[in-house]
């Protein structure tokens, strides 16, 4: 499989995701989505609800009640 960023050795890299850096980021994209998706009063498909649910805050979580099922 071909590299995104050919110049970037996988031997070098020093993403130590024990630093928990990943996390940060996905908590910053999970929030960005949320936040553009409520503002455009778009849906959200399952999978980025979970992805959203995964790595919100629960206190930063708007509750959404289903006005049918």
């Amino acid at each position: 499989m071909p590299l995104l960023l050919p110049e970037t050795d996988p031997t070098q890299a020093d993403a130590n995701v024990e630093e928990g850096w990943v996390r940060d980021v996905a908590q910053v994209i999970a929030a960005k989505v949320r936040d553009v998706a409520r503002r455009d009063g778009q849906g959200l498909t399952g999978g980025t609800r979970g992805f959203i649910e995964a790595y919100s805050d629960p206190a930063d979580q708007q509750q959404v009640l289903p006005l049918w099922q």
